[in-house]
Parts: structure tokens; sequence; C-alpha cells
């Protein structure tokens, strides 16, 4: 991985938390099933970017493996819910 021009990667030392990644036996390749990603944001958005979305959940993101520490139990879901309209967001 190369962060020449990222300075974004740089900044979080992202080359070096790369190189702390557990590896397969002999090799270079990151052994990814054991690794926990965390994203601290306002919540997940019901976007098309996530795959589908059936009965309010989508196929491909894990919402019950999330934590919301506002409203607890419930889906780390975004509580403002926009809608882009005419070219600007509106409130929903």
């Amino acid at each position: 991985m190369s962060t020449t021009n990222q300075w974004n990667l740089r900044a979080v030392r992202a080359e070096e938390a790369f190189d702390l990644l557990p590896k397969l036996p002999g090799s270079n390749i990151v052994a990814w099933h054991d690794i926990q990603v965390a994203h601290i944001d306002t919540g997940v958005r019901r976007h098309p970017a996530f795959g589908p979305w059936s009965e309010g959940e989508s196929d491909t993101l894990l919402l019950e493996d999330g934590e919301n520490y506002k409203e607890k139990g419930e889906l780390p879901l975004d509580p403002m819910n926009y809608k882009k309209q005419f070219g600007e967001l509106r409130k929903v």
C-alpha cells in the first residue's frame, strides 16, 4: 500500500497499521476473516450503495452488530432522514 499522495492515509499511519494486520501463514496476504471494522458516525443511511434493502434491512450491512449509543437497543440508523429534492437536501 502506497500513501505517497494521500495525506489522510499518512495522517492516520495506515501503512503502519496495515503492517500489523495478521497474515496468512507463509505469505504477506492479510487474513481478513477475524478483523472487525468500526466506524464512528451518526449512523447508517438506507442508501443503494449498501445493496438492496428489504423490509428496512440491508443485504450487505450487519446493522444488528452495530451500536447505537444514543438510543440503546435501536439499530444504528442515521436519524437525519434526508432526501435529495430539486438539487438540495431536505429533511423528510
